[in-house]
């Protein structure tokens, strides 16, 4: 089928025209078709993000490994790397609970600073509830999010929550990039970490960063 492809995109280029008497309108009817032709050869490569599907933390496939409980402590904001392939609708985020406690986890979106850290806050995305053990889902949003690459981060408002998390082995190097020529300097800036000074009812504006781990939190969107 790749083979094809030329022939096929050429094929539609070079189709005749309406009569050269036709109307302006004519014209710019027929051009409008073979554009639209041209777009559903690429939308396979284009659009990226498919319907009610889950999208969260980055990882290489040397680096992944099976999801294991990750704990998270009290009013202690999170934040793991991952790219949102084209502007489309979040209708929410999902976190798996392995451990109960009664409290929430409150998520949000940070953009990436100069730095490549989480810088600013893009988009809260509410609490979910983490007294039951399972998948929970914060409330339903309806929210275009650009394409780009962002933070996706969490905080817990009681200790002892524990979540879903991905170890990050040599880490997200195709959106952090490698800090020296081994490309092991990534681990360490898989998870950012942030005390919340205001506590968890609001997630800061800007994102203070104090430490970081290999591991990344498996927070996730949901597209429409």
């Amino acid at each position: 089928m790749v083979d094809l492809v030329p022939d096929i995109i050429k094929s539609i280029v070079s189709r005749p025209g309406p009569p050269g008497n036709s109307s302006d309108v004519a014209r710019m009817t027929a051009i409008e078709s073979r554009l639209s032709d041209l777009e559903t050869l690429v939308q396979p490569v284009t659009k990226g993000i498919v319907s009610a599907r889950f999208y969260g933390p980055l990882e290489t496939l040397s680096g992944w490994s099976a999801l294991v409980p990750w704990t998270m402590a009290a009013n202690t904001l999170y934040a793991g790397p991952f790219q949102w392939a084209i502007d489309a609708v979040v209708v929410g985020a999902r976190v798996t609970i392995t451990t109960a406690q009664t409290g929430g986890i409150h998520l949000g979106i940070y953009s990436f600073g100069a730095s490549g850290r989480p810088l600013t806050l893009v988009l809260d995305l509410g609490v979910m509830d983490a007294s039951v053990i399972g998948d929970r889902n914060t409330p339903s949003i309806n929210v275009t999010l650009p394409r780009g690459s962002y933070w996706l981060a969490g905080a817990a408002n009681a200790t002892g929550i524990a979540m879903n998390s991905v170890l990050a082995g040599v880490g997200v190097t195709s959106t952090l990039g490698h800090a020296n020529t081994d490309g092991t300097a990534p681990r360490s800036a898989c998870l950012r970490v942030a005390a919340l000074s205001s506590g968890f009812t609001t997630l800061p504006t800007t994102f203070s960063t104090i430490s970081t781990t290999s591991i990344i939190p498996a927070f996730w969107l949901v597209s429409a």
